[in-house]
């Protein structure tokens, strides 16, 4: 099961074929689902959507793509679908996080300076 979902995470953007998957680690289209949904408490569609998000959350947050491109990156075929799985996963749509990280980049560098600034006082010559 373990190959099973470094696989899945390595190959997350790409369309899923789940009976391709079973036959590809020889185990039974059935017992793949079930034994996917006892280690991850999620049926395997949900869970590939689960990674897909994560990773395009990341992706938000660590990159200056725009949404669209990040949806298709992360194997979405539709942004304002994205969107919508999105904001039911993360409580806010895509658009608010980009712009909420973006502050908390700004508010973390301004920390850093800050404390910097008072940690090294310049010296007066």
């Amino acid at each position: 099961m373990h190959q099973l979902l470094d696989w899945l995470q390595g190959h997350y953007a790409e369309s899923i074929e789940w009976s391709e998957l079973a036959d590809r680690f020889a185990i039974p289209l059935r017992t793949l689902h079930r034994q996917l949904k006892q280690h991850t408490n999620m049926t395997p569609q949900r869970y590939l959507t689960h990674l897909r998000l994560l990773q395009a959350r990341h992706m938000l947050c660590h990159s200056d793509s725009s949404i669209t491109d990040i949806a298709f990156r992360c194997g979405f075929g539709d942004s304002n679908h994205f969107s919508t799985l999105f904001k039911r996963e993360f409580t806010c749509p895509p658009v608010r996080y980009v712009a909420c990280a973006s502050d908390a980049k700004i508010t973390t560098a301004s920390i850093f300076l800050a404390v910097g600034s008072a940690i090294m006082p310049s010296r007066a010559k």
